[in-house]
């Protein structure tokens, strides 16, 4: 090529180079200069169109940073020391991280450790001896795993464990097998024998030696119980009776309070199931069971509330200064429980049956005629008349003297005290409508109230010491009354 050719080559190249300069100074401009508006530095702008753009409008030299703090720091730099966790060999905070395993969570809270060896390092002799129903199911496992992160190896303390017992566990506990003997404490006594001296030969039903056999056999047949409960371990079960007074069989009976009738005698209620009566006829009685110094010992007693009453009934009893059973029964408390079994007595009474009874009574003999007077006086259509003799030493020794008193009040009952010791002239505790004769009971008081000869219907009911009734049956025998029209209780 020439060089004319290449100079006009050059200068075609030259002016495309201008215009792409025209253009680029165009395109610079306007972006300077719209960048401008939104900035205050006017160094941003070009001096000149002819001047060189603005390098520092273009991109920054890789080694400059467009704004240094908004790039991140160096990494040798933290951001935040606060921010940043501590020392990997500090926790982060020490109030809620665990302590170390060789050190309790809280000191403060666990017992001191005991000197004596955990359980686990007693020798075999001990730990057999040890309750293992007293033991928590797994020994190695901690008392509190949430409070607490001690290692599995760590043992319970040691004083949260049972003492091992120094002897085996009570053997009185738990039932003898069957073919051990049975321990003689736990049997009940035999009963005591009666003496010859204790019948009174007057035909008395039962009789003391009667009384006794009846014993006897319920004696054997309550050992052979405790023998059947023993065996089949059920020491203590007893299945209750549909009757709440058995012939046979001993019930218990709840007192449930003691009122002083007189200086030696005193009114014992005790509860009934509610609305249940003791289930007797009139005139019929009970048989107490009592126990001393390891004698056993039965007596018996009338009740003398209203057969027919329900909730509870009452025994009148007098004690004596030397009475194996006197003192048996002044142990008696409310809450006592007593051994009870009936009923007993062939007396029958009918009705309208006989026109008169007339009651000879002396002492605690009260008792079965004023269950026998309640039952007539409560009957509206019984129209019987009663008379009661009553024989006692004075007159504060009257027992049931406010029952008495009331049921004066009927028509048909009348009383008459018999005071065999009273002082002659003191008469100020008398009350007015009492009736009294002071002496003893004897054949020509007993011939007046009979109106001899004999009024037609007249039964007689005898019921005292064993003196008094050999006495009344003598008389009434001189008197010509037939064995028929007398009962003895």
């Amino acid at each position: 090529m020439s060089v004319n050719e290449n100079l006009a080559v050059c200068s075609k190249d030259n002016a495309i180079v201008s215009n792409c300069d025209a253009w680029i100074n165009e395109e610079t401009i306007l972006f300077v200069t719209k960048n401008a508006e939104d900035s205050s530095d006017n160094t941003l702008l070009p001096q000149h169109p002819d001047k060189p753009l603005n390098c520092d409008l273009l991109s920054p030299p890789p080694n400059r940073p467009l704004n240094c703090d908004l790039l991140p720091q160096p990494l040798d730099r933290p951001l935040n020391c606060d921010l940043l966790s501590q020392r990997p060999d500090r926790p982060l905070n020490c109030d809620l991280l665990s302590h170390q395993p060789d050190r309790p969570l809280n000191c403060d809270l666990l017992p001191q450790p005991l000197d004596r060896p955990p359980k686990r390092d007693l020798p075999n002799s001990q730990e057999s001896l040890l309750d293992s129903t007293l033991l928590p199911v797994t020994l190695e496992r901690p008392l509190n795993n949430d409070i607490s992160n001690e290692t599995p190896e760590s043992s319970l303390d040691s004083h949260l464990l049972p003492q091992p017992p120094e002897s085996p566990l009570d053997s009185d506990l738990f039932p003898h097998p069957p073919e051990s003997p049975l321990d003689s404490d736990l049997l009940p006594q035999p009963p005591e024998s009666p003496l010859d001296s204790d019948c009174c030969g007057t035909g008395c039903v039962p009789c003391v030696f009667d009384i006794h056999m009846q014993e006897m056999k319920i004696w054997e047949r309550e050992c052979n119980r405790v023998r059947q409960r023993r065996k089949d371990r059920h020491i203590g079960i007893q299945e209750e009776s549909a009757e709440i007074l058995v012939e046979t069989e001993y019930h218990q009976f709840t007192l449930a309070s003691i009122t002083r009738n007189t200086k030696d005698t005193q009114l014992y209620r005790f509860h009934l199931p509610m609305d249940r009566s003791l289930g007797l006829k009139l005139g019929q009685h009970v048989i107490l069971r009592g126990q001393v110094d390891g004698d056993i010992f039965t007596r018996q007693y009338t009740p003398v509330s209203d057969v027919k009453v329900t909730d509870y009934f009452e025994l009148l009893i007098k004690l004596y200064e030397d009475g194996k059973m006197s003192q048996f029964i002044r142990t008696w408390r409310p809450g006592t429980k007593v051994d009870l079994r009936g009923p007993f007595g062939e007396f029958v009474y009918n009705p309208n049956k006989h026109a008169r009874l007339l009651m000879l009574a002396a002492g605690s003999g009260i008792a079965p005629m004023a269950q026998v007077i309640q039952g007539v006086l409560d009957n509206e259509d019984d129209d019987t008349r009663i008379r009661l003799l009553y024989a006692c030493n004075s007159y504060s020794e009257i027992l049931l003297k406010s029952c008495l008193d009331e049921w004066t009040q009927f028509w048909n009952f009348s009383v008459l005290y018999v005071l065999s010791q009273e002082p002659v002239g003191d008469s100020s505790q008398y009350r007015y409508s009492d009736n009294i004769h002071l002496g003893r009971l004897d054949k020509d008081l007993l011939s007046n109230e009979l109106q001899t000869p004999v009024v037609k219907g007249t039964r007689v009911l005898i019921s005292g010491t064993k003196s008094f009734d050999k006495d009344m049956l003598k008389y009434c025998k001189i008197l010509g009354i037939q064995d028929c029209d007398i009962h003895k209780f």
